[in-house]
């Protein structure tokens, strides 16, 4: 997984400018070694006006959501509407280890452009 500095600048100053929603997210694929940036903790519907603008700005081209959360249809749908694209479903390593393996599951999540 590659890094990016502005993220990881707003992180090691504390000094946030991007949404809790993609900071959580970028933290916790880091954490997983995930390929895509995957939104584990869930996504808001008023992060949908700016999630997109965001990505792209920080050259997020692909994402995933593995959040096992409600109403996850309409904030996909709402993702979709304003400029998204779903590719279909992924699998993705869990952003927590197992208590008894130490390791990390596989987990479903969505599959999404932001272009």
């Amino acid at each position: 997984m590659n890094t990016i500095d502005a993220l990881d600048q707003q992180i090691a100053t504390r000094t946030q400018t991007s949404s809790t929603s993609l900071l959580t997210a970028y933290m916790n694929t880091q954490r997983a070694g995930n390929e895509l940036r995957d939104f584990a903790e869930g996504l808001y519907d008023s992060d949908v006006p700016s999630i997109l603008d965001e990505l792209k700005e920080h050259g997020i081209g692909e994402f995933t959501i593995s959040a096992n959360q409600t109403g996850l249809t309409e904030i996909i749908w709402n993702l979709t509407q304003a400029g998204a694209t779903l590719i279909g479903m992924t699998e993705v390593n869990a952003h927590y280890t197992d208590p008894f393996t130490e390791e990390r599951q596989l987990i479903p999540a969505w599959h999404l452009t932001s272009s």
